[in-house]
C-alpha cells in the first residue's frame, strides 16, 4: 500500500534555508560560528528569575552535521509525490493509523541523541549548581527554547520530504526552529536524564505540537491521557513564556499523543581522536586567513597554523597543528583571533 502526500517542491540548500514567519526577541543573542572543523554556539535566554543567561558550547562540525540527511523520504518524482510503506522506517517516518505518514519521534530522539550532549551538560550543570527540582528543571529548559528564535522550516530540503521538521543538529546550526522542531530538540536533550527518559510524548494538535511529561500532575496542570498514562503539557514554543503545565493557545482538539521511547546506545560525545589528523591546506583557514608552515625552536617541532592580520599584527585564527618526531600531525588546537578555544 502507498500513501500520497501533496506538497510544494522546493530545491533548497540545508545550510542556507530562509525561515518562514521568523521571530526573534531583540534582546536575545543567537550566534553560530564555524572555525576550522569546529562549530561554536552561543545562545542567550532569560532564566526562571528573568536574569539573562548565555550558554555556549562547541562540537565537531563533521560529526554534528554529517548525519542530518538520514531523516527524510527521498522524492522520486515531484509530480506524483508517492511514498511507500517500505520507505518509511529507513527515513525515520512511520504510518499513524489516524494521521497517516508522520515523523517517528522515538527514532529521531534516539538517532540524534549525541548531537545535543554538550547542551545537555550545560543544562545539567546549571540545575545542579542551583539545586533545581524536576519541575523547575523542565521550566528552565522551556525558557531556553521559548527564547530560541522561531521560524518555520520548509516541507522539503533539496530532494527529501521532511514534513517541516528540523532534526536537532539543523535547529542548532540554523539558530531557529518551529514548534515540533523545538519539541524534538528539547526531548532529545532531556532523554539524557533517566528521570525524563521514556516519560515524554509529542502531543499533536491541529497546526501545532508540544511536549507532554508523565509526572504526577498538580491541581491546575493541563494534561492529556493516553493508554492509562497522563502527560502534563509543556510548550517550548515562544514568544510567551508559558509555564510548565500550561498551553499558550486554547487547543481543544487532540490529533495524537506519540510517546517517545529512546533506543539509542546512550553514550555521551567524546572528543574526536587526534590520531589520523590530516595536514592543513589553505582552505582550512577561515576568513581568508594565511597558512604558515614553520619549525618552532620553542616547541622543537614543525607547526602549521592559520593566521589573520588584526590591528596591524598577525594573530592565530583557525586550526594549529603540531607535528611529532615521526613527521605526522599529533595534536590540534583551534584559535579564534588569538585565543585558544
Amino acid at each position: 500500500m502507498k500513501f500520497i502526500v501533496l506538497i510544494i517542491f522546493l530545491s533548497l540548500n540545508a545550510h542556507g534555508i530562509e525561515p518562514m514567519e521568523y521571530i526573534k526577541k531583540p534582546d536575545i543573542k543567537t550566534e553560530t560560528q564555524i572555525i576550522g572543523d569546529k562549530i561554536f554556539f552561543s545562545f542567550g535566554f532569560k532564566d526562571l528569575q528573568g536574569s539573562y543567561q548565555e550558554w555556549s558550547w562547541s562540537d565537531d562540525l563533521k560529526s554534528l552535521l554529517g548525519d542530518t540527511r538520514s531523516f527524510g523520504i527521498r522524492i522520486k518524482d515531484p509530480a506524483k509525490m508517492e511514498f511507500y510503506n517500505s520507505e518509511l522506517p529507513g527515513s525515520m517516518f512511520k504510518n499513524h493509523p489516524q494521521i497517516g505518514v508522520i515523523p517517528d519521534y522515538s527514532k529521531l530522539v534516539s538517532h540524534y541523541y549525541n548531537s545535543v550532549t554538550p547542551l545537555y551538560k550545560i543544562w545539567k550543570q546549571y540545575i545542579t549548581k542551583n539545586g533545581l527540582g524536576q519541575r523547575e528543571s523542565v521550566e528552565l529548559l522551556l525558557r531556553f527554547f521559548q527564547d530560541f528564535p522561531y521560524g518555520v522550516p520548509p516541507d522539503v530540503i533539496e530532494d527529501k520530504y521532511i514534513s517541516g521538521l528540523f532534526v536537532p543538529p539543523l535547529s542548532l546550526q540554523n539558530g531557529w526552529a518551529d514548534c515540533d522542531s523545538k519539541s524534538l530538540l528539547m526531548a532529545t536533550v532531556l532523554a539524557h536524564e533517566e528521570s525524563f527518559r521514556d516519560k515524554m510524548a509529542m502531543i499533536l494538535v491541529p497546526g501545532h505540537a508540544f511536549l507532554g511529561f508523565e509526572f504526577i500532575p498538580q491541581v491546575y496542570d493541563e494534561k492529556y491521557k493516553f493508554q492509562n498514562r497522563t502527560f502534563i503539557v509543556a510548550e517550548p514554543t515562544g514568544l510567551s513564556r508559558t509555564p510548565f503545565g500550561r498551553k499558550n493557545s486554547p487547543y481543544t482538539r487532540l490529533i495524537g499523543v506519540e510517546p517517545i521511547i529512546v533506543n539509542a546506545p546512550l553514550q555521551l560525545n567524546s572528543s574526536p581522536l587526534e590520531s589520523g589528523l590530516a595536514p592543513l591546506v589553505e582552505s582550512d583557514c577561515p576568513d581568508n586567513g594565511l597558512l604558515i608552515d614553520i619549525f618552532s625552536d620553542y616547541e622543537n617541532a614543525r607547526i602549521q597554523q592559520c593566521v589573520i592580520k588584526l590591528n596591524g599584527e598577525y594573530v592565530k585564527h583557525g586550526p594549529l597543528l603540531k607535528y611529532g618526531t615521526n613527521g605526522k600531525p599529533e595534536s590540534k588546537v583551534i584559535y579564534n583571533k588569538g585565543s585558544a578555544l
